[in-house]
C-alpha cells in the first residue's frame, strides 16, 4: 500500500502560486516484499506529467517507509497551466494520488490613496497589500505608472505591504488622472512569475498662477474698435476661468471703466475723437494677482462741426 498521511492531505492547498514549494509526507506500506523505484509525479490535466521524486527502495511486506517529497513549482513546463494538478505516487504495482489543486500566477492587490485630491507640490501617497492567490504575502516589486503626467516610480514589497510616495511638481497638469500600480515577484533567475495590478484615479486642482493681458493693437486710433482679452492661467499654463476685476484708466490714472468680466472672453471698446490722447492702462485683479497693460491713443487732428 502506498498511502498519503493525513498531514499530507491537509498540506495540499486548493491553490498554489508559481514559485511556491510543496512538501508532503508520504508513507509506503507494501502488501508484499517489494524492490522497486518509488516515484512521485506532478500531473496537470491529461498532457503534463513531471517527475519530482525517484528513489529505489527494498521494503519488506507490511513495513512502513516514510518519505518526504518536496518540489518547487517553477519549471517552464508548468507555465500557463490552467488544468487542475495532483501528485501521483507509484511503488511497484501500487499507486496513490493526492487531492487536486490549481496553479496560479495571480497576485491579488488592494490599495488606497492617502488623498485623492491634491494641489501642486503635494505628496502623492499610495499604499496597499499584495497577496498571492494561494494566500501568501508577496515579497517582490511594485511599479507606479501615471501616463498623463509621465510619472514612473518603483519600490520593493516586503511581507505583502507596499507604499509609494512622490512629490508632485509645481507645474503639474490639473484634472483627473489615471494611475496603475503593477505588482510582481520573481524567481531566482529574476524571471517574473506572478502578477497583479491596482487601478485608480486622482485629481489635481487648478491653482491660479498668472494673468495675461492681450490686446489686438498697442496703439488705438480714435473712432475705432479696441479688442483685448484677459487670460488667467494655472500652474501648468492652462486656461482657468475666473472673475476678473477690470479697470481701464485714462491718462493720469483717471478711471474710464470699472467692471467684473470673465477670463478668456474678448472685450471690445470704442473710443471717440474727443477721448483723451496718451497712454491708457488696463489693470486687473484676480484673487490677489494683479496685471497691468498700457496702450496708446494718439492725437487726432480732425475737425468736427455741427449746426
Amino acid at each position: 500500500l502506498i498511502s498519503c498521511a493525513p498531514e499530507m492531505l491537509e498540506s495540499l492547498k486548493e491553490v498554489y502560486n508559481y514559485g511556491e514549494q510543496i512538501s508532503v509526507d508520504t508513507t509506503i506500506v507494501p502488501s508484499a516484499a517489494t524492490n522497486a523505484h518509488y516515484t512521485v509525479d506532478l500531473k496537470c490535466g491529461s498532457s503534463v506529467s513531471y517527475n519530482i521524486y525517484n528513489s529505489f527502495f527494498i521494503i519488506p511486506a507490511s513495513t512502513e517507509k516514510s518519505v518526504v517529497v518536496a518540489t518547487e513549482l517553477l519549471e517552464p513546463i508548468l507555465d500557463n497551466i490552467t488544468d487542475p494538478c495532483f501528485l501521483r505516487a507509484t511503488f511497484g504495482s501500487e499507486v496513490a494520488s493526492s487531492n487536486s489543486f490549481t496553479l496560479s500566477n495571480v497576485i491579488d492587490v488592494t490599495g488606497g490613496l492617502e488623498f485623492d485630491t491634491l494641489n501642486p507640490e503635494n505628496t502623492f501617497d499610495i499604499s496597499g497589500n499584495a497577496i498571492t492567490r494561494s494566500g501568501l504575502p508577496v515579497d517582490g516589486f511594485a511599479e507606479l505608472f501615471i501616463p498623463a503626467l509621465d510619472i514612473y516610480s518603483s519600490t520593493v514589497i516586503s511581507n505583502g505591504i507596499f507604499n509609494i510616495s512622490l512629490l508632485l511638481s509645481p507645474n503639474v497638469k490639473s484634472g483627473e488622472h489615471n494611475f496603475t500600480v503593477k505588482i510582481y515577484n520573481t524567481d531566482h533567475n529574476s524571471r517574473k512569475i506572478n502578477f497583479g495590478s491596482y487601478y485608480g484615479t486622482f485629481t489635481v486642482n487648478q491653482v491660479l498662477k498668472g494673468v495675461n493681458i492681450k490686446v489686438n493693437s498697442e496703439s488705438v486710433k480714435p473712432d475705432s474698435e479696441f479688442v483685448f482679452r484677459i487670460d488667467a492661467v494655472d500652474q501648468a499654463g492652462d486656461p482657468i476661468i475666473r472673475d476678473i476685476n477690470l479697470v481701464v484708466n485714462q491718462p493720469k490714472g483717471i478711471p474710464f471703466i470699472k467692471q467684473i468680466i470673465k477670463s478668456g472672453e474678448d472685450q471690445k471698446m470704442n473710443f471717440l475723437l474727443n477721448d483723451t490722447p496718451g497712454y491708457w492702462s488696463i489693470e486687473t485683479d484676480v484673487d490677489g494677482i494683479v496685471g497691468r497693460k498700457l496702450f496708446y491713443i494718439p492725437e487726432s487732428n480732425t475737425l468736427q462741426t455741427s449746426l
